[in-house]
C-alpha cells in the first residue's frame, strides 16, 4: 500500500482496506462543517488542526472550571453544615453505675504523619506541577496544559465536595473520639469544642484527595508516555490526485513505553502511604481509607477521560 510521508494518524472509522472519497467527507467542527478535498488543499493533516478547540472556547471552558471550584467551595465550607450527630456510645453497668466506653473509639492520638499542608503539597501541587512540566514534552502542548488545568480544578473540587458531603451525612465517629470529645458525666454530650470534626471519620479526606491528585498524574503519564500512547497508530495514504485515501492500522513496538507505564505507578505508591498513615495515626478506620481511596481514584479516572483521550 502506498503512503505519503507525514500522513495523518486521524481515524475516519473505516475498516482495514476501506477507502473514503474526500469529496464526500464532511467533518463537523464546532458550528462549521468542513468538506475536505484535493482541490482546496485540505488534507487529513489539516483535519486534526481543524478539530482543535478555538482559544476563545478554551478560555471560557477554563473560566467555567474555576467558577465551579469557587462556587463549590463556598457552598460546602461557607455555609458551615454540621455532621449527623450520633449518640455517644457507652454501656452503663447497673451494679456499679459505671460507664463503659466502646474501645473502638477509645484510641489515643499523638501526631499526624501527613498534615493537611503536607497533603496539599504531596497530593495536589507536586503532581500538578509535574504534569504541567510533562506537557512541554509532547506535541500537544497547548491542549495538554489547558486540559491539565481543567482536570485538576474539576477533579479536586468534585472529590472535596463528595468527601465532605458523605462525612456530613454519615457522621461516623473517629477512633480517637473519647479522647478528644471528653464526654460529660452522663455521656450525653462532649465538653470539648471539636467543631464536629470527630464525627467526620468516614470517608477519609486524606485518602480521597491524595488518590485523586496522584491518580491524575499516573493516568497522564500512562496515556502520553506509556503503552497507551504507543501501541497503535493510524496511517492514511493514497494518491493526491486520485481523490481516494486508504487507512491501515499498524502496531508498533512498545519497548520503553512499558517502562514508562510502570514508572507511572510511583504516584500511586505515595497515595497509598498517605492513606495508610491515617490508620497509623488513629485518625481513621481501615474502611474509611478504603472508601476514600475508591472515591478519589474513581472521580479522577472519570474526569481525566473528559479531557484526555
Amino acid at each position: 500500500m502506498n503512503s505519503e510521508e507525514g500522513s495523518s494518524s486521524s481515524s475516519y472509522g473505516l475498516a482495514e482496506g476501506e477507502s473514503v472519497d474526500l469529496a464526500r467527507l464532511t467533518v463537523n467542527v464546532g458550528s462549521r462543517n468542513i468538506t475536505p478535498s484535493n482541490d482546496d488543499g485540505i488534507m487529513p493533516n489539516d483535519l486534526a488542526v481543524a478539530e482543535r478547540p478555538y482559544c476563545g472556547e478554551k478560555f471560557y471552558e477554563l473560566l467555567i472550571c474555576i467558577s465551579y471550584l469557587v462556587v463549590s467551595s463556598l457552598v460546602m465550607y461557607g455555609l458551615q453544615f454540621q455532621p449527623h450527630e450520633r449518640p455517644i456510645p457507652y454501656q452503663l453497668l447497673e451494679s456499679s453505675g459505671e460507664f463503659v466506653r466502646n474501645l473502638v473509639n477509645n484510641e489515643s492520638f499523638e501526631h499526624e504523619t501527613v498534615s493537611f499542608l503536607a497533603l496539599a503539597i504531596l497530593g495536589l501541587w507536586i503532581p500538578f506541577f509535574i504534569q504541567i512540566g510533562l506537557c512541554f514534552c509532547g506535541d500537544r502542548r497547548k491542549h495538554d496544559i489547558h486540559a491539565t488545568l481543567c482536570v485538576y480544578l474539576v477533579a479536586m473540587s468534585t472529590t472535596s465536595i463528595a468527601t465532605e458531603a458523605v462525612k456530613l451525612y454519615v457522621g461516623y465517629l473517629r477512633p480517637i473520639f473519647y479522647e478528644e470529645c471528653e464526654p460529660n458525666d452522663t455521656y450525653q454530650e462532649c465538653t470539648a469544642d471539636t467543631g464536629g470534626d470527630l464525627r467526620k471519620s468516614f470517608p477519609s479526606g486524606h485518602a480521597s484527595m491524595s488518590f485523586c491528585g496522584l491518580t491524575l498524574l499516573t493516568l497522564f503519564i500512562h496515556a502520553r508516555f506509556g503503552v497507551a500512547s504507543q501501541r497503535y497508530y493510524q496511517r492514511v495514504g493514497g494518491g493526491r490526485n486520485g481523490g481516494r485515501w486508504m487507512r491501515e492500522t499498524i502496531q508498533v513496538g512498545v519497548g520503553w513505553a512499558r517502562f514508562a507505564s510502570i514508572l507511572a505507578l510511583l504516584p500511586m505508591g505515595l497515595a497509598i502511604f498517605i492513606a495508610a498513615s491515617r490508620v497509623v495515626d488513629n485518625k481513621h478506620f481501615p474502611a474509611d481509607i478504603i472508601a476514600g481511596s475508591i472515591l478519589g481514584s474513581s472521580i479522577s479516572v472519570y474526569v481525566h477521560g473528559l479531557w484526555f483521550d
